[in-house]
């Protein structure tokens, strides 16, 4: 089975989402009853489907979806990229998008009332790069009469290939997008096209250079910062990503933003300017292990400098970007995307 692969951003670019199988299944009633219609597509024919932002909230987004050909599960699949618009202070923004499979439908005049859907997908969810996030939202979706229905759905956080199934949907579990009509399963109903749709939010940490070089692992890595923003008692949480694995990795900090492409041989753009600091200080370098992931909690009230530590102020916006060694083939280095919060 193949799935969707998915990325975000944010005026700048969220995580993507690789999907490698998509498997719906229109269970049959009536005299059909126990009879199933089955639906697949493991290969994500550019021809063989279609999206539309169905949805939006704040100050919306946009998105781009793409055969691979590789890197699947295995083989092809859609690779999915979010970009939403940065949110004002104390606001999100969020996106759905619907998918169509425009290949195959299930017509319940011809094949007989339906008693529910069932939907199988492959996921990964690739370079999750906000605050926090729990996953991607995919829910099951459908056109009927050219009315599209969202039903039920899960959340995916898989970064690995997993295979996500929403069971026994029934009409009366699709609702109209912006509206409160349900579809009709019976023998009268016009054909349906199966689909699946994608819910993504922001927060409202703003990222900036998304996405980035891509490093040793084909892909850009993101940093995406958890915890308040509160001056002198406050603490944020500052983690990158999709990192090569086993690599030393550290933080940059600067009240200026910045773009130094290839900053000191590295491969990867330098996103921040002025006086930077580094967190470089006991227990402040770390290695990305196997996940490739690394994490460090930072005292606003301690902010690094080039002449010192310095003490964060309400009002001030920081920049904040991670580097990291890489062998790309050769010994080298690159960076994340960076991201900047005000200090409140």
């Amino acid at each position: 089975m193949n799935a969707i692969h998915r990325r975000h951003g944010r005026q700048s670019r969220l995580p993507r989402v690789l999907s490698r199988a998509l498997c719906v299944s229109c269970v049959l009633a009536g005299p059909a009853a126990a009879q199933t219609l089955t639906i697949s597509d493991g290969e994500f024919a550019a021809s063989d489907w279609d999206a539309q932002i169905v949805s939006t909230a704040g100050p919306g987004g946009s998105f781009t979806a793409t055969q691979e050909l590789t890197g699947g599960n295995p083989g092809s699949h859609r690779l999915v990229d979010h970009t939403v618009l940065a949110p004002g202070a104390s606001t999100s923004t969020t996106i759905k998008i619907f998918h169509r499979y425009t290949a195959a439908i299930c017509d319940p005049a011809i094949d007989g009332p339906i008693a529910s859907i069932v939907m199988r997908i492959d996921t990964l969810y690739f370079n999750p790069p906000f605050p926090g996030t729990v996953g991607q939202g995919v829910t099951t979706a459908i056109q009927q009469a050219g009315v599209v229905y969202i039903g039920p759905g899960v959340t995916t956080p898989d970064l690995t290939w997993t295979t996500r199934s929403i069971s026994a949907a029934t009409s009366q579990l699709f609702v109209e997008v912006g509206g409160t009509r349900v579809p009709d399963f019976g023998s009268s109903g016009a054909p349906i096209e199966v689909e699946f749709d994608f819910l993504r939010a922001s927060d409202t940490t703003v990222y900036d250079c998304v996405p980035a070089v891509p490093n040793s692992t084909g892909h850009p890595r993101s940093t995406y910062a958890t915890g308040g923003v509160t001056a002198l008692n406050g603490s944020l949480t500052l983690t990158a990503t999709g990192l090569p694995q086993q690599s030393t990795v550290f933080f940059l900090a600067s009240r200026t933003p910045g773009v130094v492409v290839g900053a000191g041989g590295s491969q990867g753009d330098l996103c921040l300017g002025g006086s930077i600091g580094r967190y470089v200080g006991p227990g402040q370098v770390g290695n990305s292990g196997v996940q490739g992931t690394f994490s460090l909690g930072i005292d606003l009230a301690q902010m690094p400098t080039p002449t010192g530590l310095v003490i964060g102020t309400p009002g001030e916006t920081w920049y904040f970007q991670a580097w990291h060694r890489d062998a790309n083939p050769s010994v080298t280095s690159n960076f994340t995307n960076a991201l900047h919060v005000t200090l409140q």
